[in-house]
């Protein structure tokens, strides 16, 4: 077996390698981020506590906003023992009550440190990797050692394997215990058991947690504070007294002292001045250009069998071109969306689907001089990734067994046929293959590869097919997230994409197992292609020595030779990428596409008279106002007396109305097909039609570029998209800030104002991110999990700067120091309380029915007895449900001057955004605050309050023509008349969208 290695390649740019911490650096911080803002915060009232009592009673340990405070256990003024921009949490004392062990996560991931009483000689004992301690630590013996996973730690950082005493476990007297529980401690005389009771957040019934106590002797137990908060999905550390009289808990923001004779339970006051430090703010301002411009992202093409032409799709139709700076040309003056372009082999025709309806439609063949098409297929389908046989005389395609939908993308398979280039007949070959992948044609036409899953694996299988026998043979496995995974002519190679990321493998260099294609294999030899801008569409030449991709627009061709003497190499990674590394060459420019394209915006002038203005800015509310709009944009506001109006005007009376600004989803997920693009999108026309203008879609596809200059040309209905792609630990490699920059710079190529970060990094990881957006001008928000084995520990991305931070804390409530804290810091919040509510099918109910509005995507059944659940309560949420437990969390923070916008989650596109604002007013808001999160302090979000947000002169002409005063009643919003987003008025559709 050969040597196995990985060779990263940037091209331009090479990766150095990420050392592992060493004996050298053990003892020190070794986070990326340096602090750049200092702030005190001065609280009487701390977010999940961490608490812990000294052996003698005398003194306690808490936690505050990721710091470790000691206090005298009769209350007073706390004093701070570590700061930083680690994250510390879970104090506990050491027997002899002369030392404090912790974890922190300031080496980059969470390890055990150890520090004096007055916070000094802190140091760190263990060197773990990410989650390695969840089920937390414990001091043990008077050798002052520490017990976790198994192990013996000492204060030197010597690591044992730890020998089990079975007889002081506590694990066998939990087996009884009401499930789920969340924390359960036993006293030290192992006379009692207190536990707190679980709500997880799909909990449909009581929300109530309760802090119970259990006679270890007699079996009696009894609640010791009941409810002690609701819907909290985890508890933090809290203690017994070293005499097992008292337990000692954090919770409703205090420090609580329970006698357990009595049940007395005593509030230990406490004030604490937080040293808070903080990384460089992340808060960048951009702008909207309405003016014409040039497409930019291509979303598939091919190569001219010599070379010297290239056909590819943007804006959904064809064109030619020669290289290298040729004028495109239309290809076909179709109506329908035209995709996936081929070259046949001689290079006199072109193939290619269409898409007539969604993403149904047909097979074609067209002269390559252009002309009129046939069409190949005699009846409509999901047909996809067309290619030519080499003779020229079969075309094969796959063809999906359903459409495209969000539910259906993750079990979706199609057909692999063949169909005669004279359209005189087909057949099918297989009947399930993935849809995502292209069938080649290889070894001379011998043989097809196609891509297969299985049900029962993770991977996905390359194969190949025997054309005359029909035998199929595994090539490879490949990873869960590989797209566009293409065999070359000599069956040897393969390419294919991970997020932006290109990897070419020789699967023939192994010949005892079978390779697997993933990011990083540790099995088989490849090559990691990183293009300045990121890539996709990678196909292989006619002769297979080099391929070429699709760089924003930008079509690019590398050298399979100069790769292939990398693969061939049989050195150590270090040699690879060290100072012996064998230079790539860097790819060749076959062209820059150049395609203008006119935006759809309002033309003229428009005149909007005698309605209510309401309009979130300074101007505040106009009772009889007039709105102009010109070229897309307001000309002027003001009440009707003292404006004039241009005699070249269109004048709209609008009196007894009132007009908003648009509406703004700063969480939305609209999920459109991330391979091609359908004629209209049924999730972009909702929101239109529920008056969202602007949307931030948090788990954006690969093609969003394309998706925001189709609506922005007006060839697709839709709301204006920001989005970004949902940087996932299971998906992407973060290991060092090379990589970083990598996402940060290839996400801003594709039009994204923003990072969006899940909380499953390491927080060395989640700074790596930080920093690449800061300097490449980009926001960042962060994904808080609802269920969070660390509490609110990420709430550290506050520390980091980040811009926003996504969905509700399932910690229970915040209080003032969290609120302090995300004041000071600006950071954003945002909710998405719908998603979370547990109300869901009564909500339904009043979509379907009072609304009296056609369902769609599956919202056609209710049950009955959510009917009359919804028809009993008035208000959206009932004032026990989860969703109202954190409505007035999130309204009490707001009124401390947090920052706090509303998101849909996008389970029922645009109509959710309005469920959100009314939760929020429902919560404790006012309807004009309700109306602001999704208004002004969604643009502030956005970075975009320059042009959106509000109604002002010289911003974006975005509103709403309501039939009624939404400060009167909320529910008003839904009172749409008309959407207007950049001066072009979209009147409101209903119910016309079919089901699939």
């Amino acid at each position: 077996m050969k040597t196995i290695h990985i060779c990263m390649l940037i091209l331009g740019v090479l990766n150095s390698c990420n050392a592992q911490l060493g004996q050298g650096n053990f003892y020190r911080d070794s986070l990326p981020l340096s602090p750049e803002r200092f702030f005190t915060i001065r609280t009487d009232e701390g977010t999940c506590m961490d608490l812990d009592i000294s052996p003698d009673g005398r003194q306690l340990l808490f936690t505050l906003l990721g710091n470790v405070f000691i206090l005298p256990s009769t209350g007073g003024k706390a004093v701070q023992l570590t700061k930083g921009l680690s994250w510390d949490r879970h104090p506990k004392w050491s027997p002899d009550g002369h030392k404090v062990a912790f974890l922190s996560d300031g080496t980059g991931t969470e390890n055990i440190w150890v520090m004096n009483l007055d916070g000094s000689e802190k140091h760190v004992i263990s060197n773990e990797g990410l989650n390695s301690f969840i089920s937390g630590f414990k001091w043990s013996g008077p050798e002052n050692k520490i017990e976790a996973n198994g192990f013996n730690y000492d204060p030197n950082g010597i690591k044992k394997p730890e020998s089990k005493n079975i007889s002081t476990s506590i694990y066998p007297l939990l087996q009884d215990l009401e499930i789920p529980y969340s924390k359960a401690i036993v006293s030290p005389d192992r006379e009692w058991l207190a536990y707190i009771n679980l709500k997880v957040w799909n909990e449909r019934k009581d929300g109530n947690n309760e802090l119970k106590l259990r006679n270890l002797n007699t079996g009696e137990e009894r609640c010791l504070v009941c409810p002690i908060d609701q819907w909290r999905e985890n508890w933090e550390q809290f203690t017994f007294s070293k005499d097992s009289k008292t337990l000692w808990i954090g919770y409703g923001g205090k420090i609580h002292r329970i006698d357990i004779a009595t049940g007395a339970n005593l509030i230990i006051p406490f004030t604490a001045d937080i040293q808070v430090e903080m990384g460089p703010p992340i808060n960048h301002v951009f702008s909207i250009n309405n003016n014409d411009d040039k497409v930019s992202y291509i979303q598939s093409g091919h190569l001219s069998p010599d070379g010297k032409n290239y056909v590819f799709s943007a804006l959904s139709q064809l064109y030619t071109m020669e290289l290298p700076h040729g004028k495109p040309k239309l290809l076909v003056d179709q109506t329908i969306g035209q995709f996936a372009p081929k070259y046949s082999p001689d290079g006199s025709k072109i193939a290619y689907i269409t898409f007539e309806k969604d993403t149904i439609g047909n097979l074609w063949v067209v002269s390559a001089d252009g002309g009129l098409p046939k069409k190949l297929t005699s009846s409509v389908g999901f047909y996809q990734q067309p290619n030519w046989s080499p003779n020229g005389k079969w075309i094969s395609i796959v063809k999906a067994r359903e459409p495209y939908n969000i539910v259906s993308s993750s079990k979706n398979t199609g057909q692999l046929m063949l169909f005669s280039s004279e359209g005189k007949m087909s057949k099918t070959l297989l009947d399930s293959v993935e849809i995502n992948h292209a069938a080649n044609f290889v070894t001379g036409g011998k043989e097809i590869s196609f891509v297969t899953r299985s049900r029962a694996s993770y991977l996905k299988e390359l194969k190949t097919m025997d054309l005359e026998s029909g035998k199929t043979t595994i090539q490879a496995h490949v990873d869960h997230f590989a797209k566009e995974v293409s065999l070359a002519p000599d069956g040897r190679h393969v390419i294919y994409r991970i997020g932006h990321s290109l990897y070419v493998s020789d699967i023939s260099l192994q010949t005892d197992f079978i390779p697997t294609l993933d990011r990083g294999a540790k099995k088989g030899q490849i090559v990691k292609v990183n293009p300045i801008l990121g890539g996709h569409g990678a196909q292989w030449t006619k002769d297979g020595k080099s391929f070429y991709y699709i760089s924003k627009s930008n079509i690019l061709k590398s050298s399979l030779f100069e790769i292939s003497s990398i693969l061939d190499v049989s050195n150590s990674l270090d040699t690879c990428i060290g100072a012996n590394k064998k230079q790539v060459v860097p790819p060749v420019t076959l062209a820059k596409i150049v395609l203008p394209f006119k935006k759809k915006v309002g033309e003229g002038i428009l005149a909007l008279m005698g309605a209510r203005i309401i309009t979130m800015d300074d101007i505040g509310i106009i009772e009889n106002g007039t709105l102009l709009i010109k070229d897309g944009r307001i000309m002027d506001i003001a009440s009707s007396d003292s404006l004039s109006i241009p005699l070249n005007a269109l004048k709209i009376d609008v009196r007894g109305k009132t007009l908003i600004p648009g509406l703004i989803d700063m969480h939305a997920h609209n999920h459109p097909p991330e391979n091609f693009f359908p004629s209209e999108w049924w999730a972009f026309n909702e929101n239109i039609n529920f008056g969202v203008t602007t949307v931030r879609e948090l788990n954006a596809p690969l093609n969003q570029l394309g998706y925001a200059q189709l609506i922005a040309s007006g060839r697709e209905k839709g709301p204006r998209p920001f989005g970004s792609i949902a940087i996932a630990s299971d998906q992407f490699q973060i290991s060092s800030l090379e990589e970083a920059r990598f996402l940060a710079r290839t996400e801003k190529a594709n039009s994204a104002l923003f990072l969006k970060v899940h909380d499953a990094y390491s927080r060395k990881e989640r700074q790596y991110l930080a920093i690449a957006a800061k300097e490449e001008g980009l926001n960042i928000t962060g994904h808080a999990s609802p269920i969070n084995l660390y509490g609110i520990y990420n709430l550290s991305m506050i520390l980091d700067g980040f811009t926003g931070r996504e969905h509700k804390t399932g910690n229970g409530r915040l209080y003032d120091d969290v609120g302090q804290l995300s004041t000071v810091s600006k950071i954003c919040h945002t909710p998405t309380l719908i998603t979370n509510s547990g109300d869901f099918s009564p909500i339904q109910y009043r979509y379907t029915s009072l609304l009296n509005y056609q369902p769609i995507k599956g919202l056609d059944y209710v049950a009955e007895d959510n009917t009359k659940k919804a028809i009993g309560n008035k208000n959206l949420m009932g004032k026990d449900s989860r969703g109202m437990y954190y409505a007035k969390n999130l309204a009490e923070l707001f009124k401390r001057g947090v920052s706090i916008t509303a998101g849909s989650h996008g389970d029922y596109p645009g109509l959710e955004l309005h469920w959100e604002l009314w939760l929020l007013k429902q919560g404790g808001l006012s309807a004009y605050d309700a109306l602001c999160m999704a208004t002004i302090r969604a643009a502030e979000g956005l970075g975009l309050q320059n042009d959106l947000g509000s109604l002002k002169k010289g911003k974006i002409a975005d509103l709403l023509v309501l039939e009624k005063d939404p400060l009167r009643d909320i529910k008003n919003t839904l009172t749409i008349e008309s959407t207007i987003k950049n001066g072009v008025i979209y009147k409101v559709q209903r119910g016309l969208m079919e089901k699939e």
